[in-house]
C-alpha cells in the first residue's frame, strides 16, 4: 500500500506546474551566494562586485555628453601612473598569499596538535591517561568516555 502511495506522490508532483525563475528568486540565490562568499571568509570577489556596481551607477547616472569626457581621464590618470597601479596590485597579491599560507599553517598546526592529543588518548604515553573503552572500540559506550569515570576503572 505504501508503494502505491509514492506513485500516487510522483504522479501528482508531475502535475504541478513549476514557477519560471523570476527576480526575486534570482535576488535570493544571489545574495545567498554572496554571504556564504563572506562566512567562509572570501571577500575580495565580494568587495570587486561592490567596485563593479559602483562603477556601473557611475556611468549610469553621468550624463551620455559628458562620459567619454570621464571615461578618457580616467584612463589618462591609470595610464600616466601605471607603475602605481601595478605596485598595488603586486603588493596586494602578495598579501593574500601570504595571508592564505599564515592561515593554512595554523590550520594544519592545529590539526597536527588534535592529531597528537587524541593518539595519546586512543594509544597511551605522554600526559593523558589512555581511555580503556571508547565508542569505536566495541560499541556505544556512555557519555562520560571522554573524561573517564574513576569508578569505572
Amino acid at each position: 500500500m505504501s508503494q502505491r502511495s509514492n506513485k500516487n506522490r510522483r504522479n501528482q508532483s508531475k502535475d504541478v506546474p513549476q514557477t519560471s525563475y523570476n527576480v526575486w528568486m534570482f535576488a535570493r540565490d544571489f545574495f545567498d551566494n554572496i554571504f556564504s562568499l563572506l562566512n567562509t571568509g572570501k571577500i575580495f570577489p565580494v568587495v570587486l562586485l561592490a567596485f563593479l556596481i559602483m562603477i556601473g551607477l557611475v556611468i549610469w547616472k553621468y550624463p551620455d555628453e559628458q562620459l567619454p569626457s570621464l571615461v578618457s581621464g580616467v584612463l589618462s590618470n591609470v595610464g600616466s601612473n601605471w607603475v602605481i597601479v601595478f605596485a598595488l596590485l603586486i603588493i596586494t597579491n602578495l598579501a593574500w598569499c601570504v595571508l592564505f599560507f599564515a592561515y593554512k599553517s595554523m590550520f594544519e598546526k592545529e590539526i597536527t596538535r588534535l592529531s597528537e592529543i587524541r593518539s595519546q588518548l586512543m594509544h597511551g604515553g605522554g600526559d593523558l591517561k589512555k581511555i580503556s573503552a571508547h565508542r569505536s572500540s566495541d560499541g556505544p559506550q556512555q557519555e562520560g568516555y571522554i573524561f573517564p569515570n574513576p569508578t569505572n576503572n
